[in-house]
């Protein structure tokens, strides 16, 4: 009698012991996948997934967040700095993105780098957005007019010159912040390829470089020659007690 009890209760304990070493073994635990998105322009964390909560901040296009939560979400649960909180699938990006817009309703374009074969676009209307992953840079290494500019169309690639397009909506976003922010001895020189924006204090100066940032510009080195489009380089001038913060602006 003893012995069975004895032989069941190994039996049980035995049992037991397999059931925790199969379900304790982190390889039949499915691991979280780590995804990386970039964020369009106006992409705000929210308190909870819906756009209806709280706005926590507002992101820079093409702020890099990473989530686990499932790619299909209408919503992801990011953290960006000390802000832990949710953004709209539709206001991010699997790649960095900038916009570029039509002069006409046709534009000329490239279908290789090569130049071998020149196509028309037909883009339907002037102000039509092409779409860009290729990182604005200084003349250093893309001169305007000479180098070409990769674009998606209709899902295909094609490449075609910058002096065919035009960022004039992002340009009018930015015109516009700074007339709301201007104050004292602020001024401005707004030209047809170039913009410049200096101003007395470095707390405007800031906020014009943030509200630059949140549309997709992208800062170059002070002593590179003036760059492409969505480029702008800082620079902070100091003459007794007159202190300069100047912007200039690429177009």
């Amino acid at each position: 009698m003893n012995k069975k009890i004895i032989s069941v209760s190994l039996a049980i304990l035995m049992g037991v012991t397999t059931v925790f070493t199969a379900t304790s073994n982190p390889l039949n635990v499915e691991a979280a996948t780590m995804k990386t998105y970039y964020t369009e322009s106006g992409a705000y964390i929210y308190k909870s997934a819906n756009k209806k909560t709280k706005k926590l901040t507002l992101l820079k296009q093409n702020q890099k967040v990473t989530t686990t939560t499932k790619a299909s979400s209408k919503y992801y649960k990011v953290k960006v700095g000390s802000t832990t909180g949710y953004i709209l699938k539709s206001k991010t990006n699997t790649k960095p993105t900038w916009y570029y817009y039509a002069y006409s309703d046709r534009s000329g374009a490239y279908t290789n780098r090569k130049k071998t074969t020149y196509v028309q676009l037909d883009n339907k209307k002037r102000n039509y957005k092409f779409v860009s992953h290729t990182k604005p840079t200084g003349y250093d290494t893309t001169l305007n007019g000479e180098d070409l500019l990769k674009i998606s169309f209709n899902n295909k690639t094609y490449y075609m010159y910058d002096i065919n397009v035009t960022i004039k909506p992002i340009v009018s976003k930015y015109r516009a912040y700074h007339k709301k922010i201007k104050a004292g001895q602020d001024y401005e020189y707004e030209g047809g390829y170039n913009d410049m924006y200096v101003y007395h204090s470095k707390a405007r100066a800031k906020k014009m470089i943030t509200k630059l940032e949140q549309i997709g510009y992208v800062r170059i080195p002070k002593d590179s020659l003036m760059g492409g489009m969505y480029t702008y380089k800082y620079e902070e001038s100091h003459y007794g007690s007159s202190h300069d913060y100047e912007i200039r602006l690429n177009h």
